[in-house]
């Protein structure tokens, strides 16, 4: 702005070297206005354009400017040389046009205490800008767009005077150096200036109108409008001396008001505002603008208009023009010029009341000097980059005081936090799970959504969530792992001991928690592999522990000296020289193979092979469905395990191929020979409901000689058949058998055991075992052995609940017979519906050596790539976790084979 005319409107602060102004020596009135626009108007610029008689400050955003350009607070200024005024005008949030701006451009998904404070910020950049205003001005005028004051402004001047007060010493620091006097320096500003008031907007009928109601004449002395500033300049008084506003000594007021002037101006209005007949009637006036260019240039400002706009805003050009200069007349210019009269005349204000009034400082400064105090003062006041430490400590307090709404909330929201937390506290045991601790949460977020309010809100959420939180992680928090049937852990938080480790319950000083084992309390009564002895066992929280580490501990009591068949498990590669084959030392066990120790004969040459396969049901000894035999060649697997990795947990359908767990969760043992078994008693283990002990018997169909080929090898199944001759245990016909139609007997049982310990056998998929009293059975095993048998079955044994006691399938029992019948093992689970995995101990068949008594024990628990298989829920149907039929298969090996 090195080059501004006298003319030109500009923004603050001033750019440019004021050397060069030619009017930087003149004595300077400085008018500043503030207020609020009327509805329907960008800014307050038409109010002020009157008192100039001509459009100095722009009513409309300028070309090219769009809204995006109104959101901050800004000060314009325009100098009258013609009368050596300077006005500065303050356009901010309580402006439409910048309202609008903010409104358009404001981030709709913000939270209410974003939003809160993004206005309250807009708010004390107007109260910052009032701040500068009442250090740089000499008077200042409020402009209202009603009759009726705003109580508002009470607050906004009461918290501007307390902020000034407190920045006096900055001021004083700051100004040290400027051109300008003493008491200047001292008191910070020129002098303490008057605040004027100028309604924009009156609800009285116009003169004409009173003079029609009440017959008096225009120049009535107590005309309508004079009684009405009367009244409001008593109102306001009373009220700026009632909040301490004003004093008896003006030197130390924020503002004063002249005690025998009138300081409140009413504008006439001829009509109602009619907002979008005044934009439109600005429109027609700017198509008609070239016009307007030829009227004489000495027309005023509100005839050259000749708009509604003026005529409801603004007073008649008649009491406009001409303005006297000692303000006689009743025009706008006429109210102000009162005023600025006495500053242009160096007098100065005198405004301090009461018997020994003192007289207030006056200093009337050159164009020069009041821009240079101008300039410091905006990049003190409202410049972000330069601002005092201890001026933005002040602003800050400038903030928090006029934000009412928040110190409300704050209050409200303070009071009611100790009653939401003892709200979560209350009947919380002494350690809690984390679902416990949200559900205690939400009701404290309940009692405190009831009763506290306003902008502080979210912020105190924050802190009621933080602080119940630290509560329960203070000593508090239960641990919360789950064990694999779905307890939780009883102990508080704590860590696990490695291997080799004591557990620690009391932590030492150097802990900061204890170190245990999971335990949740919860115990079930077990059976051992075999089924001999039981033993109460502890909820387990991993799989070894479930499957492995309880029934090992028991083999010491009772199942170690007995005959078993191991599975494969992972071994890690031996260590052998680089680039050769490791060879097994003697204190190391050999590889893993799928071939479990007890092996089959293989034959090389398939001319000689004869073997027969059974399928699992046969027709039992009255005759009725036969299972045809198949023939089933063995081979030697050639596909060796991984050495380098290894299962986690447990081997099943979706393991990758040639991969082994750590450990097996399978077992199969042998109780002894087959005469240990005896069918009239069942089995003689603790644990089983009376009558449901016995197992099922399997007759398998031999012939000695060799069918003709073509002729058909087995019956087929359902087929009839002629009378059988059974073979007892040791493999010997009866006697006067034929030898075509003779047949081995084997029994099988499917046991199921509850975690109250009770055990019992199932005839079938839907069928607890019943035996007589003479331990006779009339099913057979064929229900077990061609159907798919549930996983889990209600067990008989009373409970306390409506709910029966889930019995679930521990152990198999089969009794082998002598050659040539070679029974397999094939178990296939399926634990749950699909797409549930497929479990089984290998991936071949398991042979098993002949008279014996087998059990094979299945695991506890099933864990598969998703975490562990929970039992049924009480809507889903038994059979969608089950055991695949097809468990036992037998075949004949004919002698030499």
């Amino acid at each position: 702005m090195t080059g501004m005319k006298w003319n030109e409107v500009w923004r603050l602060p001033f750019v440019g070297d004021l050397e060069e102004l030619p009017f930087k020596d003149d004595k300077v009135c400085v008018v500043g206005m503030f207020g609020k626009s009327q509805v329907g108007y960008g800014t307050k610029s038409t109010t002020i354009n009157t008192v100039l008689d001509r459009e100095v400050f722009p009513l409309h955003w300028p070309d090219g400017a769009g809204l995006q350009t109104q959101e901050e607070t800004y000060i314009e200024a325009f100098y009258d040389k013609s009368k050596n005024v300077i006005y500065l005008h303050l356009v901010s949030v309580f402006d439409t046009s910048m309202l609008v701006s903010l409104c358009v451009n404001l981030n709709q998904d913000l939270p209410y205490a974003d939003v809160h404070k993004f206005w309250r910020d807009q708010e004390l950049q107007h109260a910052r800008g009032l701040m500068f205003l009442f250090h740089v001005c000499h008077i200042l005028v409020v402009l209202h767009p009603t009759c009726t004051f705003d109580m508002s402004y009470g607050q906004l001047l009461r918290t501007v005077d307390t902020v000034r007060l407190k920045m006096l010493p900055i001021l004083q620091d700051v100004l040290r150096d400027a051109p300008v006097g003493s008491e200047w320096k001292s008191a910070g500003r020129s002098c303490t200036p008057r605040l004027l008031f100028v309604f924009q907007k009156s609800c009285l009928p116009t003169e004409s109108e009173a003079h029609m109601e009440t017959g008096k004449s225009k120049g009535t002395k107590h005309s309508p409008k004079k009684r009405l500033q009367h009244r409001i300049e008593d109102q306001i008084y009373r009220i700026f001396r009632k909040s301490r506003l004003l004093t008896n000594q003006s030197k130390d007021c924020l503002f004063t008001v002249p005690p025998n002037q009138t300081f409140v101006y009413i504008q006439s209005s001829d009509g109602p505002v009619d907002a979008i007949s005044n934009l439109l009637t600005n429109l027609h006036q700017s198509c008609t603008l070239g016009k307007e260019a030829e009227a004489p240039a000495s027309r005023s400002y509100q005839m050259s208009r000749r708009t509604n706009q003026s005529a409801s805003i603004n007073p008649p050009s008649s009491i406009l023009m001409p303005a006297k200069p000692n303000g006689a007349d009743d025009s706008l210019l006429g109210f102000l010029w009162q005023h600025i009269d006495l500053v242009l005349s160096g007098k100065g204000f005198d405004d301090s009341v009461g018997r020994n009034p003192q007289p207030s400082h006056f200093e009337l400064p050159s164009f020069k000097k009041w821009l240079n105090v101008c300039n410091t003062l905006y990049e003190l006041l409202l410049t972000e980059a330069r601002q005092h430490a201890k001026v933005q400590s002040c602003l800050e307090s400038m903030g928090s005081s006029l934000d009412v709404e928040t110190k409300f909330s704050d209050s409200r929201c303070s009071k009611v936090l100790p009653l939401a937390s003892s709200a979560y506290q209350n009947s919380l045991p002494s350690h809690y799970t984390r679902k416990v601790h949200n559900n205690q949460l939400a009701q404290a977020m309940k009692v405190f959504k009831q009763h506290a309010r306003g902008p502080a809100y979210e912020h105190y959420v924050l802190q009621l969530q933080e602080d119940c939180e630290k509560f329960w992680a203070n000593g508090r928090q239960l641990c919360e792992e789950r064990s694999l049937t779905g307890q939780h852990c009883v102990h508080p938080f704590h860590t696990l001991p490695k291997p080799g480790q004591p557990a620690d319950p009391e932590p030492s000083d150097s802990q900061v928690v204890p170190c245990m084992p999971h335990n949740s309390r919860a115990r079930s009564l077990c059976a051992c592999n075999c089924g001999r002895k039981q033993a109460q066992r502890d909820d387990p929280f991993d799989v070894k522990a479930a499957n492995h580490d309880f029934f090992h501990l028991m083999e010491e009591k009772c199942c170690s000296s007995l005959e078993r068949i191991s599975f494969p498990v992972f071994q890690r590669q031996p260590q052998g020289t680089p680039g050769e084959e490791a060879t097994p030392t003697p204190e190391e066990d050999p590889p893993p193979t799928f071939q479990p120790e007890v092996s089959i004969k293989t034959d090389t040459e398939p001319s000689k092979r004869k073997d027969s396969v059974l399928s699992s049901a046969t027709t039992t000894a009255s005759g009725g469905l036969s299972l045809a035999l198949s023939l089933e060649k063995t081979s030697q697997l050639v596909r060796q395990p991984s050495v380098t990795e290894s299962l986690p947990g447990m081997l099943h359908s979706d393991c990758p191929p040639g991969v082994l767990p750590k450990f097996s969760s399978w077992e199969l043992v042998s109780l002894g020979p087959v005469s240990q078994y005896y069918p009239s008693l069942g089995l003689e283990q603790p644990g089983f409901i009376h009558g449901s002990n016995f197992l099922l018997a399997w007759d398998i169909p031999i012939h000695t000689e060799r069918p003709q080929q073509g002729d058909q090898a087995w019956p087929a199944p359902g087929e009839a058949q002629s009378v059988r001759r059974s073979i007892p245990h040791g493999g010997k016909p009866r006697r006067g058998a034929k030898d075509s139609d003779s047949f081995v007997r084997v029994y099988v049982g499917y046991e199921y055991e509850c975690a109250r310990g009770h055990r019992f056998l199932c005839s079938g998929p839907d069928k607890v075992m019943k035996a007589s009293n003479s331990g006779s059975m009339k099913e057979t095993a064929m229900k077990l052995l061609s159907m798919d048998m549930p996983l889990y079955f209600p067990c008989p044994c009373p409970s306390r609940g409506a709910k029966p006691h889930l019995g679930q399938l521990m152990r198999v029992f089969i009794t082998t017979p002598d050659p040539p019948v070679q029974i397999h093992l094939h178990p296939r689970l399926q634990p749950g519906p699909p797409p549930c995995p497929t479990f089984y101990p290998q991936d071949e068949d398991i042979p098993l050596p002949p008279s014996r008594l087998w059990v094979l024990r299945l695991p506890f628990v099933y864990v598969g790539e998703a975490g562990v298989i929970s039992p049924p829920r009480d809507s889903q149907p038994l059979l969608s976790c089950k055991v695949l039929k097809g468990l036992l298969k037998a075949s004949i090996v004919e002698e030499g084979e």
